[in-house]
């Protein structure tokens, strides 16, 4: 990631989608063969497509279960000390532009046809 004072200039983030942890190993176990099927699709990754502010909205490309496509994140971001910045931020993802199958129990309990993707990231200089 590149920042020029209170501008994000450009940002390739690459996150390995195993490491998702919940508050239910069979939870966790599902995100790994079913719906983001972590075992199958590990790598994540996200590119802003044009500078973006700390705080407001930068559009980019996210790569998630093997599909691209374009997502707008909600950003706020803030110095924490020298040369550190916490970045904070979300995205609504719609599981069909990532050819997601939403979770399912039996066909009685289902989700919804999107989730929430939320981030904090602590960046500090090279």
């Amino acid at each position: 990631m590149t920042v020029d004072g209170q501008r994000i200039r450009a940002a390739d983030l690459r996150a390995d989608m195993r490491s998702l942890r919940s508050d239910q190993a069979r939870r966790d176990q599902a995100l790994g063969e079913r719906a983001i099927e972590t075992d199958r699709y590990p790598r994540a990754r996200f590119t802003l497509s044009r500078p973006a502010p700390l705080s407001g909205t930068a559009t980019g490309t996210l790569r998630l279960h093997g599909r691209s496509a374009p997502v707008s994140v909600a950003l706020r971001g803030r110095r924490v000390s020298a040369g550190r910045l916490e970045l904070v931020g979300r995205t609504r993802i719609e599981f069909r532009r990532f050819a997601i199958e939403p979770p399912s129990v039996a066909g009685l309990v289902t989700v919804r046809d999107h989730g929430l993707l939320e981030f904090r990231l602590v960046l500090a200089p090279a």
